[in-house]
């Protein structure tokens, strides 16, 4: 099961349920979880991630994590809540996979995806614009963006048509790569990573609408927030020792907290102070303003999906 909420009306979101070999059904939540129905079915490869339109709620994309051969990736796209689904499709020059931490993203209604290359462009990212009702576009080419190529996509993000991809060189030093298209590739404008405390950051983590960002250190301990877009970042307490591995980051685009999930833990930060939720994987973070500022949505070692407020 994979789930995911709307930016836009925060009490909406759906569940992917994989049933068959290439069938998936689509549930749908109108309270925030409380109670579910089917919106659909839909025949496809399994769905490792979904991710809902910041602008329409009615807009959810279903894809699978893996390019397995040379030439047209298709993920399944439906416009009205899961009743019926179209292909959306591009061409990829080697086989390649999608993170599910920091390889898709939204600018507006446009939806992106960025896949690490195998083969002669190992190394490399492809990141693909997918607009709403349009055909893709490939923003990098042959698998630079910017003329660099960006082994570890971190972000991609954009707000009112002016799309952002971060990520590091792949080497020891992790050089920070960030470029911002306002014309799907065509031109780019180099980006500087925030410097805090002498530290320069890596914007890691944004809300589904690209109304917040935050930048994390290399040694994930320092954070900073930016609510203008990248123009300006504001300090946040440090998180020492306590999140090690892996991190992913999720922001809430209303209420803004900030969440770190990591191998082993799962932090909030809200009112300056980090607070540990759960051991528990984390699926998902989404609003919850009647009660807290978040919902968290996790795995259990059994299988089962929980939810708590935060």
């Amino acid at each position: 099961m994979r789930i995911a909420f709307s930016a836009s009306e925060p009490t909406r979101g759906y569940a992917s349920i994989f049933s068959g070999k290439q069938t998936q059904a689509l549930y749908a939540t109108t309270d925030s979880g409380v109670s579910w129905s089917q919106a659909g079915t839909v025949e496809a490869p399994e769905g490792d991630i979904i991710s809902v339109d910041p602008l329409d709620p009615q807009d959810v994309v279903m894809l699978t994590v893996y390019a397995p051969m040379p030439g047209a990736y298709t993920f399944q796209r439906t416009l009205d809540g899961g009743r019926t689904w179209s292909p959306q499709t591009a061409d990829l020059p080697v086989t390649g996979e999608i993170s599910v931490t920091g390889f898709t993203g939204w600018s507006g209604s446009t939806f992106l995806v960025g896949f690490h290359l195998d083969g002669a462009l190992q190394g490399s990212s492809a990141v693909i614009a997918f607009p709403k009702g349009g055909a893709s576009s490939h923003l990098d080419d042959n698998g630079k963006i910017n003329g660099k190529a960006i082994k570890h996509l971190r972000l991609l993000t954009g707000c009112q048509g002016r799309i952002q991809v971060w990520g590091d060189d792949g080497s020891q030093a992790q050089n920070i790569i960030g470029a911002a298209t306002s014309d799907l590739g065509r031109s780019w404008t180099s980006l500087s990573p925030p410097v805090i405390g002498g530290a320069s950051l890596i914007p890691a983590g944004a809300s589904d609408d690209g109304s917040a960002l935050v930048a994390t250190s290399a040694d994930n301990t320092q954070y900073a927030l930016s609510r203008d877009g990248e123009t300006t970042w504001t300090p946040q307490p440090t998180l020492s020792g306590r999140c090690v591995g892996q991190q992913q980051i999720f922001i809430a685009a209303k209420s803004e907290t900030i969440v770190v999930a990591c191998n082993d833990s799962a932090y909030s930060l809200r009112g300056g102070v980090w607070n540990n939720l759960t051991s528990n994987p984390v699926a998902c973070v989404s609003e919850n303003g009647a009660k807290s500022a978040v919902r968290l949505w996790s795995y259990d070692y059994e299988g089962r999906t929980l939810w708590r407020d935060e």
